[in-house]
């Protein structure tokens, strides 16, 4: 064990002594100390971890992806300069492969810094496996499945907004459960909008503009994958093999030139339902991840996607009370008279910050 800065052997004594694997970070979250037991578990010499930023050297998402800095929770506690425990996190090892970690945070006074933090932890699992290679859905364990749909249902409702739900909801499966996730949705006059198309590269989610917008017709007789969830008829697993017959409508069309852009090999198509209509379709796709969708993995999907749904038709219904509200005091603003060389004007604005219909009353 070593330390940049450790003052005396008394340090590196409390850190051996504690049985598992530990650090201590300064106030900016870089490494100042790690014990024996830290470097075994992460497989890196403590010249390799010592003066290197926490987050950005072990930081990890459960695909082995680097966190958002705002995202991890780790790296929040370690300058939050408070006491705080947590689990289902990752830590990239020198060989590139992910350790499943629980671990503790707890500022430390033992004359290190005038602002130190001792980070413990041990390994949760009792292997480790590639950062590049999320497991399937399928391999998900319960416990999993769990955390998922509740962070599912956590983030949908906790937005009216329309499009920053359904941004949370790409976020929420790209990259952990698909390389691809493509959202269609139903308007008010059955019109078909390809509302996105996002692929995770680099740690970020990157939306292809030039594949989403107008989607022809839904065909009723059509028995394609995309077109029976848009009915609500079914749920569906699909390749590009699925797409390489005569076209029965302008959806296949379009869904061909969705596989042959995005190179996925395997995909799983879900409708969005709310209580009484089918409002769209969700589809993950992989093309990186060698994983093939299986029929196991439409259960946990149709699950995700109703929970899209409820988020959406209470979405939906806040937008429309809100536009009633809006024209009703649009047309309760009073006429002004005009006047050669004046300008007037009468506004209805909100009177709390927090509000966006009803007010106070302001003319000229």
């Amino acid at each position: 064990m070593s330390g940049s800065g450790c003052p005396q052997e008394a340090v590196a004594m409390v850190l051996e002594a504690l049985g598992t694997g530990a650090y201590l970070a300064d106030e900016e979250g870089s490494i100042v100390a790690v014990n024996t037991r830290g470097e075994q578990l992460l497989g890196r010499s403590a010249s390799g971890l010592v003066g290197q930023d926490a987050h950005d050297l072990l930081h990890r998402s459960r695909c082995g992806e680097r966190l958002p800095r705002a995202r991890c929770r780790l790296r929040e506690s370690i300058l939050g300069g408070r006491t705080e425990q947590g689990g289902g996190e990752w830590l990239e090892r020198g060989d590139g492969t992910l350790l499943p970690v629980a671990w503790l945070v707890t500022p430390c006074g033992i004359g290190v810094r005038p602002s130190a933090t001792l980070v413990l932890f041990h390994s949760t699992g009792g292997s480790t496996w590639p950062a590049q290679r999320p497991p399937a859905v399928g391999r998900l364990s319960e416990l999993e499945r769990l955390a998922l749909l509740a962070e599912t249902t956590t983030l949908l409702t906790s937005t009216l907004d329309i499009h920053e739900a359904l941004r949370h909801l790409i976020n929420l499966v790209v990259p952990r459960l698909a390389d691809w996730a493509v959202i269609d949705l139903i308007g008010e006059r059955d019109e078909v909008r390809r509302f996105a198309v996002a692929h995770a590269e680099g740690g970020t989610v990157v939306f292809r503009e030039d594949l989403q917008g107008p989607m022809p017709p839904v065909p009723q007789e059509s028995l394609m994958p995309l077109s029976r969830a848009l009915r609500g008829v079914a749920s569906s697993l699909a390749g590009p093999e699925t797409y390489q017959g005569p076209p029965d409508s302008g959806v296949a069309v379009e869904q061909r030139r969705l596989f042959e852009a995005t190179g996925m090999h395997s995909a799983v198509l879900v409708p969005i339902r709310s209580l009484h209509d089918v409002l769209g379709a969700l589809t993950l796709g992989r093309a990186d991840q060698p994983e093939r969708f299986t029929a196991a993995d439409i259960a946990l999907l149709e699950d995700i996607a109703r929970r899209a749904g409820l988020a959406l038709e209470n979405a939906r219904l806040y937008q429309r009370q809100r536009k009633v509200a809006e024209t009703m005091q649009r047309h309760l603003l009073p006429k002004l008279p005009r006047a050669p060389g004046r300008g007037m004007t009468a506004r209805y604005l909100p009177a709390p910050d927090a509000s966006e219909v009803g007010g106070d009353w302001y003319d000229a």
